[in-house]
């Protein structure tokens, strides 16, 4: 199997973004650092990491970043250092915008205290906010970064107190 991962520099989201095509998948970045295939890895060291999925072939994994990235070409910067990594592919067409979470989630700011009040964790909702943020649409292939998503819901919660 083959996994495919992208990563980006939130320090400088315009500079685009990583795919690497690996022979493992990788690994969140909570917790247990649980393996995930598909899904927000989470942002470590503000670089920004999002999986996938896993392909049978390499053809099939190149293939996927050919379609979601519509600018790649062989990557010949620095990738991530993981042992795993078989290939490496640069897309400066695919920019992240980054958002302010309280901009973002005010809209859905009485579904949080709603969820809150009926005893959702603050990471839980943290979690899925990013990772629905976070996750490429056509219209934004690297998603959406957003910034102060926890401090905004603590907020909320704090207020309910």
């Amino acid at each position: 199997m083959f996994y495919v991962t992208h990563y980006m520099n939130l320090n400088d989201p315009t500079e685009g973004v990583v795919y690497e095509i690996r022979t493992a998948p990788s690994r969140g970045n909570s917790g247990s650092r649980p393996e995930i295939i598909e899904g927000w890895l989470g942002t470590t060291n503000n670089i920004y990491r999002f999986a996938h999925g896993a392909f049978e072939t390499i053809e099939a994994a190149r293939e996927m970043i050919d379609t979601h990235a519509g600018g790649a070409y062989p990557w010949d910067g620095e990738a991530s250092g993981a042992p795993d990594v078989i290939e490496a592919w640069g897309d400066r067409t695919a920019t992240a915008e980054v958002w302010d979470a309280a901009e973002w989630l005010q809209d859905v700011r009485g579904e949080i205290r709603s969820r809150l009040a009926n005893g959702e964790t603050v990471d839980a909702l943290v979690e899925e906010f990013e990772t629905s943020a976070n996750a490429p649409d056509p219209e934004r292939p690297a998603g959406i970064i957003l910034t102060g998503t926890r401090e905004f819901i603590r907020d909320i919660a704090a207020e309910m107190e």
